[in-house]
């Protein structure tokens, strides 16, 4: 019984995964790169992605934070949508110059929201963060599944 209602849950599992993977196939996924200098200052950047219709209101999906030289010292990451109080994924660090942890990714996750596109076809998300100063920096990417 025990093997059976396992194997049952492994092939449901599976199926969804396949069912998910088709329901998104349409979507054209967007990657941009982004660093701060750990100085202890928090630190504002803006990512862009472009090739949009002007002046419209697009829906995006859900994306994720990767920190890929995470050096230690982290204090927090945080991206979201400009001039809104929208508010994608929160990285937390515990500000440890010597610790490389293991918070080093975060799935934006939920339904899709809406974003303005600007007059020159570009989508903006702001990317703030801080990590304590000696620690080098911290660098990461910030992934976006855009509607074809």
């Amino acid at each position: 019984m025990r093997k059976s209602l396992c194997t049952t849950l492994c092939v449901s599992a599976l199926c969804f995964g396949l069912l998910v993977q088709a329901a998104n196939a349409t979507r054209n996924v967007r990657t941009t790169g982004f660093t701060f200098v750990c100085d202890g200052l928090s630190k504002q950047t803006t990512v862009a992605f472009g090739g949009f219709p002007a002046n419209q209101i697009i829906q995006v999906g859900p994306g994720q934070i990767n920190l890929f030289q995470h050096q230690g010292g982290l204090q927090y990451v945080i991206l979201g949508v400009p001039q809104t109080v929208i508010t994608l994924a929160v990285l937390a660090g515990g500000g440890d110059p010597t610790d490389h942890g293991s918070n080093n990714s975060i799935p934006i996750s939920g339904l899709s929201f809406g974003v303005v596109v600007d007059p020159n076809g570009i989508v903006r998300f702001t990317i703030l963060g801080s990590c304590v100063g000696g620690a080098g920096q911290i660098s990461g990417l910030a992934t976006f599944y855009f509607p074809d």
